[in-house]
C-alpha cells in the first residue's frame, strides 16, 4: 500500500501519458522488485469478489519463494 502523485505513479507502472488511467493502480511486486502484475481502476479485477479475483496471482508470487531483495527500487516489467 503507498502513495504517489499522479506522474510518479504513472512513470513508475509505464503508464503512457497518451492513456486514459483510472485510480486505483495496484501492482503486485515480486521479491526481486520487478512489477509482475498491475491493475487500473477500471480492470474487471476489482469488479465482485476483489480478494478471490487477487489470490491467484499473489499465491503464485508467494511460491516462488526465495529470499526478498534488500533495498533497491522496484523495476518495471510488464506482465
Amino acid at each position: 500500500m503507498g502513495w504517489a502523485d499522479r506522474t510518479l505513479a504513472s512513470d513508475f507502472m509505464q503508464i503512457s501519458p497518451m492513456v486514459r488511467s483510472f485510480v486505483p493502480f495496484f501492482s503486485l511486486i515480486d521479491r526481486k522488485g520487478e512489477i509482475r502484475a498491475q491493475y487500473q481502476g477500471s480492470d474487471p479485477v476489482f469488479t465482485g469478489d476483489q480478494a478471490a479475483n487477487l489470490r491467484p496471482e499473489i499465491v503464485k508470487l508467494l511460491d516462488e519463494g526465495g529470499p526478498a531483495k534488500s533495498g533497491g527500487k522496484a523495476r518495471a516489467r510488464r506482465k
